[in-house]
């Protein structure tokens, strides 16, 4: 089977330079499979899941100079020229090309560890801010109301006609919350979960469809909402830069979306998928095996190491309390229309520090078996817990995030209507094993 290289997203922003990019990145990898890893291209699997982690190196590495370039003030490269760098580190200081498939998901994580950190110093940063709200709501009030605000103005603004659907998204959000509270000065109730004249629950700018026949419940998940809009806010504003939001989805029929409200270089990580962790040593079960026969909304995450993350029973909207990840919906974020790119890339993330337990999404549905693959792990490299992610594959603006789900083709599966493949040969070869079963 011929393997041909994954499309690059382009990390510059001219169409111009884009091209030479790619040609550029299109050689390198022709180069690098043609002198390391040509003896494994009998294994399209392994081939696809180097290019896989290449990409996602390509653009952690990117991350990173553009950090140290911002950090320094000075001698400011163009997007091409820090793009080219990134490659030559990759290449010559990293020696890439001489790199197993361990090796590289190894310098993967390395990778990601400071952006894992990061995150979780953010996100503790925030609930400190937010600790009165078990009691006083005047924090979120106050946030909310100048959030708004900042919307309404940024509606106004002529230049932002790219972000105006997540802008009239988070606007109705809002108006959802403040007039949920009677904090909004408004003649009308702005929020859409209501009953229309046929008594249907028509969903909200969250997606949600809330039933004002279950008081308790509404008030539960709007105070959720609420502290989830606001903890946006802190973390967009603060070191970050951005943050996560779950809102009704632009795709039609898609329900709710996950949405950037701010601005995430390429090569940020920006959310993890929640719930269990099944280890590939407990997946051998036919009893086991038989629980993930159906998943009918596309929430069963395979890794590479074919560890699988099970998130079917995950909530959708983000509960404060323990393991409250304010980015733990990579779950529901959709696969892209036919008119539409994937913007991010799934990538596999080992949690290495047992403190960040807080925020940890993932539990461990068996305990790892003593005899499992847990004992390859050397002593200094021990994984506290396996979980999985989205990168930004290129640089985000207040937009939705979409990623390709690279549905399995095998025994004769038959893709749902509203899937489409983006690119077949990563498909064929990411499933090669399962297809030749």
């Amino acid at each position: 089977m011929a393997f041909r290289p994954a499309k690059i997203a382009a990390l510059g922003r001219s169409t111009a330079s884009r091209g030479v990019v790619r040609d550029q990145i299109q050689s390198i990898w022709s180069s690098l499979s043609g002198r390391v890893w040509s003896a494994q291209r009998s294994q399209p699997r392994h081939i696809q899941e180097q290019n896989d982690l290449y990409v996602s190196l390509l653009a952690l590495t990117h991350l990173q100079l553009l950090k140290q370039q911002q950090q320094r003030h000075h001698d400011e490269l163009s997007p091409d020229a820090l793009f080219e760098k990134a490659v030559r580190v990759l290449e010559e200081e990293r020696g890439i090309h001489t790199l197993s498939v361990g090796g590289l998901r190894a310098q993967l994580q390395t990778s990601l560890l400071p952006q894992v950190r990061s995150l979780m110093e953010a996100f503790h940063e925030a609930d400190q801010t937010l600790v009165p709200e078990k009691e006083d709501t005047s924090i979120c009030q106050r946030v909310l109301l100048q959030e708004y605000a900042q919307v309404s103005r940024d509606l106004t603004d002529e230049g932002n006609e790219n972000e105006t659907p997540f802008l009239r998204r988070k606007q109705g959000a809002l108006q959802t919350i403040l007039s949920y509270h009677g904090w909004m000065d408004s003649n009308e109730d702005t929020s859409k979960s209501k009953s229309n004249d046929d008594k249907e629950i028509v969903a909200d700018d969250f997606g949600y469809h809330g039933d004002p026949s279950q008081p308790d419940i509404l008030k539960a998940i709007r105070h959720h909402q609420m502290i989830n809009l606001a903890k946006t806010s802190l973390l967009r504003d603060g070191d970050l830069g951005f943050g996560m939001i779950a809102l009704a989805s632009g795709v039609e029929g898609a329900g709710r979306g996950v949405y950037v409200d701010g601005m995430a270089p390429a090569g940020s990580l920006m959310a993890f998928f929640p719930g269990k962790v099944w280890l590939k040593e407990h997946l051998l079960s036919d009893s086991v095996y038989s629980q993930f026969q159906r998943d009918p909304l596309h929430q069963l995450s395979s890794r590479y190491d074919e560890h699988l993350i099970d998130s079917r029973i995950s909530p959708y909207t983000v509960l404060n309390g323990d393991r409250s990840n304010p980015f733990a919906i990579a779950h529901i974020a959709n696969h892209p229309s036919s008119k539409t790119e994937p913007n991010c890339q799934t990538v596999m993330i080992d949690f290495k520090n047992a403190s960040d337990r807080r925020y940890i999404p993932n539990t461990y549905a068996k305990p790892p078996l003593i005899l499992g693959s847990k004992m390859m792990e050397e002593k200094d490299n021990e994984v506290f817990m396996h979980g999985f992610g989205l990168i930004a594959s290129r640089d985000l603006t207040n937009e939705e995030l979409f990623y390709d789900y690279r549905l399995s083709p095998a025994n004769g599966c038959v893709y749902p209507p509203w899937y489409h493949v983006c690119d077949p040969d990563q498909v064929e070869n990411r499933w090669y094993h399962q297809n030749k079963k």
